[in-house]
This record gives structure tokens, C-alpha cells and sequence, in this order.
């Protein structure tokens, strides 16, 4: 069911934006233009009829449904996941500035331009699919069981080069398809999608030249591109990879439903899984290790059901250290870490609780470790990764 741009206004309210917090300093290939005013930047692209629910509005808090409409709209990801689109406390951490503009363009129906600008240049990338839950304000009690979802499909059109990138995909969201495209131009991120509609590839791959043209000339890929181009790539490698592996509890026989009970980064590491052989003479679920400069670096995790006092008696035993502050888990939770010299061998282990929603149960997580003393580069690799769970 084709899903339409509407607004709610609901309270009188001025709202209060915080400056930035850095200084942004543009830096080639970033576009002057852009630099300069991203929204006068972005409404170069050639659209009529722009959709703007905050005009005249600064009083008002305005409510939309473009996220359920566009689940993909703006939702940027970096290779190792430590970057954030969310604003925090009305000031955004990873980026300067971004804008959306949104047309209900007379001859092609509803779309995006989208802009970034970031602080410093890193490579961002799109998941393959989004999905968002249902809107309660505009669909009623009953979309909190819906969700919105959108897929994307690389097709042959995808460059990179020096602090610069583009892919375009065939996008579905809500059961319409579009062609959605993705470029990074130094500092700058732009993405934007227009819709088949009644419009052939011939046309529609046309008018995404036409766009290419004025916000990002130097995609000659685009630019040069015939529907040819516009065919699936089944190995695709422009799409966000995720850098996590997932770790589960026991099975239980009463849940029907396995969810991970905790997340390690992993990608980016020379860790690669060891045999069932090797994990299970570590005493444990999982185990990966490589061989480092000075020697053989592990790593094993092992989950139990845990005690009911269990947490507490471990809260109160002696650690090394404590780390409370883990942003990157949606349920915080301290890890309890000791370490050890034993011989010419670092030996450590990390506990956390963990409840799982799934079995209605609470896990104790182990997480063991051993590299030899001095290995500096492997120390490292084993505080990044406890450091960065999920």
C-alpha cells in the first residue's frame, strides 16, 4: 500500500538549537557551494514543487511520516558502526550539518535530496535494508505492529576514488520502487531517490543524469551510463557490512525465537573462528584466535544461565577495571575485567549479565583471553573489542 508524505502540528513550542561545538573547515573535493549553504546546495537539483511542513512553522513542533515513507533517508553507517546520525542533547557529535528537502514533484511524484556535511572525511556506506516500526501519531495504536521496511539493490554503477564515492541501487520502500542514489564528495554525503512511477529505466536513468549533472558533475560513471548499467550486481560491495558478530545463549526448548544476548566487533581484526575442536578445549561456546608477532592470540566467550545473586557477588569482587560507560550497547551493562601475568602469557577475562527477552532469562557472559606479555598490537586488538560491545 502506497504510503503518503502527510504532517501533524502539535504544541506551541520555540524550540532552542545549540552552535557547533567544533569548527567545520571545508577541505578538497568538498563542493565550495556545498560548504557554503548545504539547503541552497541541495534545491539545485532539478525538482518542482518542494514540500516544506516547517515553513512559517518556528513555533510549532512539526510531526511527519517521512521516515516511514523513506526508511533509508539519511541513515549513514561507517565500516566500524561508531558513527551516528542521531542528534544528541540538540548537538550532533559525528557531523556538521544535514538537511533533507522533499518534493512532490508534479511529474515524479514524492522524493528526497538528502545532505551531509561532515567534520572530517570518512567513508559512509547504506545497509542493505531498513526498516522502521509503524507511525502511532498517524496510523493509530494498531502500526505499532507494522513496520515500514525498504531494500536495496546494487546495480553496476559504482565508483570510488580519492575521498570519493557513488553507487546507485534499485530501491523498494512500501512496495514502491525507486532509483535511489548514494555519492560522497570529501566532506560532503548527498543521497536522493526518484521514482519509477509510470516512467521507464530509460527515463527515470535520465533524470538522475540530469541531477548527477548539477550536485555531483564529476560521476562520469553516471553521467556516461546506459540501462545496461542498471542491472543487479549479485556480489555487491558499495552496501554496509556489518563488523559485528552476534553471540546467543543456550538454546532453550521453550523459545521459539533465538535473539543475540551480546555483540562483538570482530571485522577489521586478524581474529578468525576456531574449529569446535579448539573451542571446546578452551571450555567454551565460541573461540577465534591468529597468530600474532610474538605469539598466539585468543579469545572465547562462554554464556550460562545466571544464579540470582550471581551479578551481585561478582560486583563485589576485586577487577582490574570496570567499564561502565559502553555507548554502543542499547542496554548498558558494567564488564568486569582482571588480568593476569602467568609466566610469559597475559591471561584476562570479562564478565557481564546480560538479560535475553527471548527466554526470560539472565546470562552471565565470559569472555576469556591470553597473548603474550608485551605484545602491545594484540592488547589492543582485545581492549578494542571489549571496549566496543554491544
Amino acid at each position: 500500500m502506497k504510503k503518503l508524505l502527510t504532517l501533524l502540528l502539535l504544541l506551541t513550542l520555540v524550540a532552542c538549537s545549540k552552535e557547533p561545538s567544533r569548527t567545520f573547515t571545508p577541505a578538497t573535493p568538498t563542493p565550495e557551494a556545498a560548504s557554503k549553504d548545504l539547503g541552497a546546495f541541495l534545491r539545485t537539483a532539478p525538482f518542482a514543487n518542494e514540500w516544506n511542513p516547517d515553513k512559517d512553522k518556528k513555533d510549532y513542533i512539526v510531526f511527519t511520516n517521512i521516515e516511514n515513507v523513506f526508511p533509508h533517508l539519511g541513515k549513514f553507517r561507517n565500516a566500524s558502526d561508531t558513527f551516528s546520525t542521531q542528534e544528541r542533547q540538540n548537538k550532533a557529535d559525528d557531523y556538521y550539518r544535514k538537511e533533507t528537502v522533499i518534493y512532490k514533484d508534479p511529474q515524479w511524484g514524492e522524493l528526497f535530496v538528502h545532505g551531509m556535511l561532515l567534520y572530517d572525511y570518512q567513508q559512509l556506506y547504506l545497509r542493505p535494508n531498513e526498516a522502521v516500526p509503524g507511525n502511532v501519531i498517524f496510523s493509530g495504536a494498531n502500526s505499532i505492529y507494522e513496520h515500514n521496511s525498504s531494500d536495496l539493490r546494487e546495480t553496476q554503477l559504482v565508483s570510488t576514488g580519492t575521498k570519493s564515492n557513488s553507487a546507485v541501487y534499485l530501491n523498494t520502500s512500501n512496495h514502491q520502487k525507486y532509483l535511489q542514489y548514494f555519492f560522497q564528495r570529501g566532506q560532503l554525503v548527498g543521497q536522493l531517490n526518484i521514482p519509477f512511477g509510470e516512467h521507464s529505466e530509460s527515463e527515470v536513468l535520465t533524470k538522475l543524469k540530469e541531477v548527477v549533472k548539477v550536485l555531483n558533475p564529476e560521476d562520469g560513471a553516471v553521467l556516461n551510463a546506459t540501462t545496461d548499467a542498471l542491472a543487479i550486481n549479485r556480489e555487491p560491495v558499495s552496501l554496509w557490512q556489518d563488523p559485528y558478530v552476534e553471540i546467543y545463549p543456550p538454546r532453550s526448548r521453550q523459545s521459539l525465537i533465538q535473539l543475540s544476548i551480546i555483540k562483538m566487533r570482530l571485522k577489521g581484526t586478524p581474529f578468525s573462528k576456531e574449529s569446535q575442536q579448539q573451542t571446546t578445549s578452551r571450555e567454551a561456546d565460541t573461540s577465534y584466535s591468529y597468530q600474532g608477532a610474538q605469539g598466539e592470540v585468543w579469545l572465547a566467550v562462554q554464556t550460562t544461565e545466571a544464579a540470582k545473586d550471581e551479578e551481585e557477588k561478582e560486583k563485589n569482587n576485586q577487577h582490574d577495571k570496570v567499564l561502565t560507560d559502553m555507548v554502543h550497547t542499547t542496554s548498558p551493562s558494567p564488564l568486569y575485567v582482571t588480568f593476569e601475568e602467568q609466566g610469559e602469557q597475559v591471561k584476562g577475562r570479562a564478565v557481564c549479565f546480560k538479560h535475553s527477552y527471548s527466554s526470560s532469562k539472565d546470562y552471565r557472559i565470559v569472555i576469556s583471553y591470553g597473548y603474550r606479555a608485551g605484545d602491545t598490537a594484540a592488547q589492543e586488538t582485545i581492549e578494542g573489542i571489549l571496549t566496543s560491545l554491544k
